[in-house]
């Protein structure tokens, strides 16, 4: 982070894995998307989508153009109709509601359908009949229809079974279309989709159908998923009427999540293996039992799409766009520096070059605005990089684990080392001039694998970190924030809540107030040596402000989320804060959450480089905002904190008698089943089925009546199932 001008006004930019090219616009820009799917109608014309991501190419996929969302979406599917240019692309918002977005110039600009339904879309099709024109069908928590591009949808659900997830859907004419469903089911319809018959029945063992291919003729279908943790195909050749397994080695666990046919049978998906990587299996059509698992990049991205352009070319999406023109032999596509980085800091010296720290790459330059990023030394790879400050715009500092320093007095065209003579990881540095300067950190610190000890530590320096005197605090705690006003008034912050004070340069740390024990503090900042700010959370989103130099503080804001993460002030005195939402204050008492939602992302970091462009990171996503500069705070608006997994805990209590609490959390909004079985497998009652916002959930179960005994509960959506033990004891 550079010694700040304090201007800061937030953008967006995501980080991906795959190069892409990008268009000046202004306002939030998504510049840079993870694809999840991807289309063409031609050798040459695409589309792709992904998490609040759309792009579009017209040179056969060797660029990628980046198109402006009209408004926020986590999209899971994308379709681009042959010939016409029109394009829909389909999945959820943060509210969870479906959302259908429409172009119709190739993916160049995009529209908001009028779609009114809760839940989630996640797959479409689209079909067209020179007598009755273009026909479009998606499908997820709701099966629905268009007739040539209108703005109007009909739900077509007659026969299907009410709260399940229809995971994929294919239509090969206007009439004949097959869709299935997470319980391993798949439907025929025959006059497009009014009515539906099952053509695959649900089985009794768990099994979750995630794609479909079809034939032209709807003779021969394709069916893959996976079943109890084990990737699984079906193969039809007589449209739906019988099915055959085709066998995938039961050495193996993961799952299918793609199928593309050419001359051979494609399937892509996800290893749980000792690789826990994304995979592409291929096999003649006529299938004689052996699959080849082919030779691409092993990332810990699962392969997500496949789409067949012609002859032997394929195009793959995993944590990037990659293709081959060989049947899979060998495939084109660079994998970025990063991907298995996740930003810690970032900070711009202008408009162009720009530094970022992180897990493994540790030190990223880009000379571009941020659009491409390359390791600036490769010897440091291992490194995990927390802070980098910049005291001009030629002299800057990083720190990392270890006690392990760099230094730059040339903008960052070479980097010296300038480490501390500390075993202990520097998780902040902090500098007044190019001579003064302070990291503090805290680290669990191994002399053996069995011999380890944790410590915090306090570094500073006098001469620009060629040498560093290093202390220790009594407290013991990790400090994870330090702020000097002067050379002599400093302060730092951490877990527990604790904030420390020096007042002799950092040669004497003291504690001088304990905020919330059970808080930890992420950065601090003072305005001046009276009035100061800490932010920070375990659960909330908590900021605090002192108006006597620290020694006593006030909760101004707090907010469910994930904690806020980083804090400062522009020239105009306005504060800007950044956690799992971005929250703008006027004065410092009162603070307002931003009407752009960060949508399942908490922010670490932000760097601002004028009143027109800043930066904002976290995770494996950089934000960027162009040339807006907001004079105006927004309102307060109602936001969803969403949780960062799919997760059932433990039932509590545990013996119980009669009753017990089961809570869990959802990742992503999706559809819900709850179940409780007994010892033998045998159902006892359905606790919960029905579409769930993401977010953290509670039930209460009463088991009067049954016998006391072990029971299983068992909680299912679209991505999975979790199973655990329970005990009633009367």
């Amino acid at each position: 982070m550079r010694q700040k001008n304090y201007a800061l006004i937030l953008f967006a930019i995501i980080i991906s894995c795959n190069p892409l090219q990008i268009f000046a616009q202004h306002g939030w820009v998504n510049v840079k998307g993870k694809p999840l799917d991807i289309q063409f109608d031609s050798p040459s014309r695409g589309v792709a989508c992904g998490e609040n991501y759309l792009a579009y190419t017209t040179d056969a996929g060797d660029s990628w153009f980046s198109a402006a969302l009209p408004v926020e979406g986590d999209l899971n599917a994308i379709t681009l109709t042959y010939g016409a240019g029109h394009a829909y692309a389909v999945g959820s918002n943060y509210l969870g509601k479906c959302v259908i977005f429409s172009s119709a110039d190739g993916g160049k600009k995009w529209k908001h359908e009028n779609f009114v339904q809760n839940g989630e879309l996640e797959a479409i099709t689209t079909n067209y009949s020179s007598s009755t024109g273009y026909h479009i069908w998606v499908s997820g928590t709701v099966v629905a229809y268009n007739h040539s591009f209108e703005d109007v949808w009909e739900i077509r659900m007659n026969g299907l079974p009410q709260y399940e997830y229809f995971s994929d859907i294919k239509f090969m004419d206007d009439q004949i279309g097959f869709v299935a469903t997470s319980y391993g089911a798949v439907y025929l319809t025959e006059d497009g989709g009014l009515n539906w018959t099952v053509k695959k029945a649900k089985p009794l063992v768990y099994e979750n159908i995630r794609a479909l291919w079809v034939s032209q003729s709807s003779t021969l279908i394709y069916a893959a998923g996976d079943r109890n943790g084990k990737p699984v195909v079906y193969r039809s050749q007589n449209r739906g009427d019988t099915w055959d397994e085709l066998t995938i080695a039961s050495s193996m666990n993961g799952y299918c999540s793609t199928i593309a046919v050419g001359s051979e049978l494609f399937i892509g998906g996800h290893f749980y293996d000792g690789t826990n990587s994304g995979y592409i299996l291929k096999a003649p059509q006529s299938f004689l039992g052996n699959w080849e698992l082919l030779s691409v990049h092993v990332s810990t991205e699962s392969i997500k799409s496949l789409f067949h352009i012609s002859g032997e070319t394929f195009f793959a999406v995993k944590d990037g766009i990659i293709k081959t023109t060989d049947n899979g032999v060998t495939w084109e596509g660079k994998d970025l520096p990063w991907d298995d980085f996740y930003i810690n800091d970032i900070d711009f010296l202008d408009d162009n070059l720009g530094f970022m720290t992180g897990n493994h790459k540790s030190l990223l330059l880009s000379s571009d605005g941020g659009e491409n990023w390359s390791i600036i030394d490769s010897s440091i790879a291992n490194k995990n990089m927390h802070k980098i400050f910049f005291v001009d715009d030629s002299t800057g500092w990083a720190c990392g684990s270890e006690g392990y320093v760099l230094k730059t007095t040339d903008r960052g065209n070479t980097w010296a080392d300038a480490s501390a003579n500390t075993p202990v990881d520097l998780r902040a540095i902090h500098f007044i001039d190019r001579d003064h300067g302070w990291a503090v950190g805290g680290s669990w610190v191994y002399i053996t694998p069995t011999n380890y000890y944790f410590s915090n530590v306090y570094c500073r320096t006098t001469d620009g970190g060629d040498s560093w005197a290093v202390s220790a605090s009594s407290a013991g705690t990790q400090q994870n924030a330090v702020f000097f006003i002067n050379s002599q008034k400093g302060w730092s912050a951490g877990n527990g809540g604790l904030i420390f004070a020096t007042s002799d340069g950092g040669v004497v740390w003291d504690t001088i107030s304990t905020i919330d024990a059970s808080d930890y503090i992420y950065d601090i900042v003072f305005r001046d040596e009276q009035i100061g700010y800490a932010v920070g959370g375990t659960g909330p989103e908590v900021i605090y402000r002192t108006s006597d130099g620290g020694n006593n503080w006030t909760k101004v804001q707090s907010l469910n989320g994930a904690g806020i993460a980083d804090i400062d002030f522009d020239s105009n005195g306005k504060g800007h804060a950044v956690g799992s939402h971005y929250w703008q204050s006027a004065t410092g008492y009162t603070w307002f959450r931003n009407s752009y939602v960060f949508n399942n992302f908490h922010g670490s970091c932000i760097d601002t480089r004028s009143d027109y462009l800043s930066w904002i990171g976290g995770g494996r996503k950089l934000y960027k905002y162009d040339r807006v500069y907001v004079t105006d705070l927004p309102g307060e608006e109602e936001t969803v904190s969403k949780p960062h997994s799919f997760y059932l805990e433990q039932n509590y209590p545990n013996p119980f008698n009669p009753e017990t609490i089961i809570n869990y959390q959802l990742d992503h909004n999706s559809l819900v089943d709850l179940r409780i079985y007994d010892l033998l497998g045998n159902e006892i009652t359905v606790l919960e089925k029905s579409w769930k916002p993401a977010g953290n959930y509670s039930i209460r179960f009463n088991a009067d009546g049954l016998p006391s005994g072990v029971y299983f509960y068992r909680l299912q959506n679209s991505k999975g199932s979790l199973t655990k033990k329970m005990i009633l004891i009367r």
